[in-house]
């Protein structure tokens, strides 16, 4: 009962990342690539938007969305399937110097619930 319970819905567990350049400079791209695997039962359903959030060590924050990325199909799979995804954005030019960490969002819009 307690593996069912614990795979109940989706389960999205990162299983690499890779972001370039390591230093980031307002306006200038990055380019990204993050797998994931799907351990729970089921697949997302919801339209979910696919985000990458910055946060600096003083607490300022960006948000990049990629509306390319389909999170619907990431299918459960016992035989670990991996998902990628990957793209280049922009760094927004009022992004501040400073010491970033980077987590991956997503989010459904209110609209849609």
């Amino acid at each position: 009962m307690d593996e069912i319970s614990s795979k109940l819905g989706y389960r999205i567990v990162i299983t690499s990342a890779q972001i370039s350049p390591n230093e980031f400079i307002p306006g200038q791209d990055l380019s990204y690539s993050i797998s994931f695997e799907n351990r729970g039962y089921s697949r997302p359903l919801r339209d979910y938007r696919f985000k990458l959030r910055f946060i600096s060590s003083n607490g300022v924050e960006c948000v990049m969305e990629d509306s390319s990325v389909d999170v619907s199909t990431w299918y459960a799979s016992d035989t670990t399937e991996t998902y990628t995804a990957s793209g280049i954005a922009r760094l927004p030019t009022t992004m501040t110097d400073g010491t970033y960490n980077v987590f991956l969002e997503l989010s459904v819009s209110i609209a849609d619930l």
